[in-house]
This record gives C-alpha cells, structure tokens and sequence, in this order.
C-alpha cells in the first residue's frame, strides 16, 4: 500500500491551490454540518493537500505534534479523501468513519463540486474550540497551538459545529522540496 499511498499523497494540491478550489463554504458547511453530527461530530472537515514530496514506501505518520514521512510503522489512518481513501496516519489507534459517512460526504463534495475536502478523526484536546498551527521545519509537519489564527494562516480543519469552528491553519510559505509557485516567498516567526 505505501507504494501506491506516496504517489496519491505527493499528487494532493498545494497548500494554496487547495484553499483556492474550496469555494461555496457557506452552501457546503450548511450541508455538511448536520451530517457531522449523525455522527457525533466524532470527524471534521480537512482541507486535502500536501506538505512534502514523499519517497516511494513513504507515507505521513503523526506521532505526538510532528507528521512527518515513515516507512514500514505501526499506524492508523487520521485524515481521508472524501472517497475514503486515507492520506495522513497517527501511531495512536483512531476509528476511522463509517462507509455511510463517506457515502453522504462524497455526495456533497461532488454536489458543491469541491474536490479537496475531506474528513479527520477529531482527537479529545481538539474539542476545546482552540487554533492548531501547522507549519514545516524540513519535511516535518509540526503542530503548536496558538491563541488565535492570523492573516498569515490558510485554514485547513473545521469543526463546523462549533461557535469558531476553524481547528487548524497553516503557514502559507515556500515548502521545503521547492514547490514555491504558489506560495508566498517568506514567512512570519515561527511559534515558540
């Protein structure tokens, strides 16, 4: 499978390319929402892209705050396309969403006709309304939390149920295997 899983993850948009194809939030959220909650908000919405070109046998793996690329470890899928085929994993154990959820997703993705979003596991911590910035040090893609999202961040996770729903944001900066045709040339600080 990692063979196959580094070529599907190194063809995921750019972090900018991505939140440039997520049009018509407000028509998908009000769709999407209720849906969530069928399910007990136990997922959220993930904006689909890539942080580095992995290798062949290579695949993301969070373990802690860092996701970065693996070969051959124990691990489980957090993050999925919305036809539920995974792309980003955890060394902990997580339920992964039922096929009915990814039946109705998929339904709404290609209704909106919005082909970057897709669905994460929303871990215990991520259900106190708090801002996770990621950002890359490398080819790690380091998580910190941060009191509140800036003009400098794109967001890429939602839980849409919540008075702020936005969960995780990004840097927009020049990754680091060259990809910089759409990203901005600097960056601010990162978060200590």
């Amino acid at each position: 499978m990692s063979a196959t899983f580094a070529a599907t993850y190194n063809s995921l948009p750019l972090l900018s390319e991505a939140a440039s194809a997520f049009v018509n939030r407000d028509d998908f959220f009000a769709k999407v929402t209720p849906l969530l909650a069928t399910h007990g908000n136990q997922f959220g919405v993930c904006l689909v892209h890539r942080h580095c070109t992995l290798d062949e046998g290579e695949m993301m793996v969070a373990t802690g705050n860092v996701c970065q690329p693996e070969q051959d470890v124990q691990c489980y899928p957090e993050r999925w396309l919305a036809n539920g085929q995974p792309f980003e994993f955890n060394r902990q154990p997580c339920p992964s969403p039922p096929r009915f959820l990814f039946e109705e997703f998929q339904k709404i993705v290609d209704e909106i006709g919005i082909a970057v979003l897709g669905l994460f596991f929303v871990q215990a911590e991520q259900r106190l309304g708090k801002v996770y910035l990621e950002w890359t040090d490398g080819r790690k893609n380091i998580v910190d939390v941060i009191p509140e999202s800036s003009e400098h961040n794109i967001s890429t996770a939602w839980l849409p149920w919540l008075p702020s729903p936005i969960t995780h944001v990004c840097l927009q900066c020049i990754p680091p295997d060259g990809d910089d045709d759409t990203h901005t040339p600097a960056c601010p600080p990162k978060p200590r």
